[in-house]
């Protein structure tokens, strides 16, 4: 269920991972390779979390493509001594 701070609505780590249709384990490790932009913290309370905005989706999601664009090059045959 997504929290709602300061007038804003922000997703859950398993909310986003739902709607890029990965698992919340993926975007954690996606965070940590620095594939998708880290989305901004918020506190509430004694507790800092993520926040997963629909701005953060977009930007998440153009980062997903570039990435895959990127591993489905081929790669260039080595090169054989003259």
């Amino acid at each position: 269920m997504p929290r709602e701070i300061d007038g804003k609505t922000y997703l859950t780590l398993d909310e986003a991972a739902h709607r890029l249709g990965v698992s919340s384990r993926t975007v954690k490790n996606w965070l940590n390779r620095s594939v998708v932009p880290k989305p901004p913290r918020a506190s509430q309370g004694l507790r800092t979390f993520f926040c997963f905005t629909d701005e953060w989706l977009a930007e998440a999601r153009r980062a997903i493509e570039a990435y895959r664009r990127q591993r489905d090059v081929p790669e260039l045959p080595a090169s054989t001594p003259d």
